[in-house]
């Protein structure tokens, strides 16, 4: 007769297929008579190592650990929240992230230069005591992520804005 089986996952995300193109949403795969196994496939939008479980009436349940990794990089994002700063002083760390199109963190195959750009008072530094000025940032080839800092001798609100020639906003 023919074994129902139970696919389950650690991940939210996680979508189980019964079909190679990932067209046909399902819960449950069937080994047929005189087969011993079945094939489903799975989709994700979240990178990390979600488990899979497979369970049976009678059976015990087998369990594996599948690797989802970002796609490739198509936006920037900021990873830190607004900041207030007094006149004057230097920020706390500004980071930029390179995104997939899920928007998972995603390493960029070549160095990612950034335009920094603000009010005229505002400047932007590499490091935290805001000493070294700079222009521009650049996420560096096979990493995720930049930081900066910036200091502002004006007073109001600012909007800083921070751009790329080949990711999006």
């Amino acid at each position: 007769t023919a074994l129902p089986v139970s696919i389950t996952s650690s991940s939210m995300t996680l979508v189980l297929h019964a079909d190679p193109g990932c067209t046909s949403p399902t819960t449950t795969i069937t080994i047929n008579p005189g087969s011993s196994s079945a094939s489903f496939y799975f989709t994700d939008t979240v990178a990390g190592v979600p488990a899979i479980t497979a369970a049976s009436t009678g059976l015990s349940s087998a369990n594996q650990s599948q690797a989802v990794t970002a796609g490739l990089p198509v936006a920037i994002a900021f990873t830190t929240p607004s900041q207030t700063v007094s006149t004057g002083d230097c920020s706390a760390e500004v980071r930029i992230q390179a995104r997939d199109s899920s928007g998972n963190p995603a390493p960029v195959m070549a160095a990612e230069p950034l335009t920094l750009a603000s009010a005229a008072t505002m400047t932007f530094s590499s490091d935290p005591t805001c000493a070294t000025s700079i222009s521009s940032a650049t996420i560096a080839s096979g990493s995720t992520s930049v930081s900066f800092y910036f200091r502002d001798v004006g007073t109001g609100s600012r909007t800083l804005a921070v751009t790329s020639s080949t990711l999006g906003v």
